[in-house]
């Protein structure tokens, strides 16, 4: 069986750009699911319409997740071998999705697991209206994201001036969306 995090640290090992990513790599092979995630990219199986398994972030602090970076410009890089792996038993008609974190800073695990049962199979159609979803809730300063939710929970305070002025602690989180969807 192929080892996601073996995939990762050869890929890091590659790298020879400035700048840092977190990264998310799942391997599907003879039933299983193996994800190895590092940061606050993430993936979930989906099956029947809900959530049934999810990766977790990997974080310093809120809103500091692992980093993955050319060592040579970005010396405090995370280390890929230090990768959050799991691994989960795959039924069939299973959806698995990846996504970069501004998939799942404004769109909670349970609604991507609808959109796979809306999309019986055609993993085009499904990624798209998954990142469409998460586009347009980021832009959203109304809406209650998960990562607002999260904000509140660990502390995120507005000031009192914006308080006095009745700003809210909502609205999606303005990041790159990425999306890969497979169907077993």
């Amino acid at each position: 069986m192929r080892n996601p995090v073996d995939i990762m640290v050869r890929a890091h090992k590659m790298t020879r750009v400035v700048g840092s990513s977190t990264a998310c790599v799942c391997v599907v092979e003879e039933g299983e699911a193996t994800f190895a995630n590092v940061g606050d990219a993430g993936g979930i199986v989906a099956r029947n319409g809900a959530c049934v398994f999810k990766t977790e972030p990997m974080q310093h602090e809120f809103n500091m997740p692992f980093q993955l970076g050319w060592k040579e410009a970005y010396p405090e890089t995370d280390d890929p071998r230090r990768a959050d792996v799991k691994k989960v038993r795959l039924k069939r008609g299973d959806c698995v999705v990846l996504g970069s974190d501004g998939l799942w800073d404004n769109v909670p695990h349970e609604d991507v697991a609808i959109l796979c049962d809306e999309n019986e199979g055609d993993a085009v159609k499904c990624a798209e209206q998954i990142a469409r979803l998460a586009f347009s809730r980021s832009t959203d300063e109304e809406y209650d994201s998960p990562f607002m939710i999260a904000a509140r929970r660990e502390g995120m305070e507005l000031t009192w001036a914006e308080k006095l002025q009745g700003v809210k602690l909502t609205g999606g989180k303005m990041d790159d969306i990425a999306v890969v969807v497979a169907f077993v």
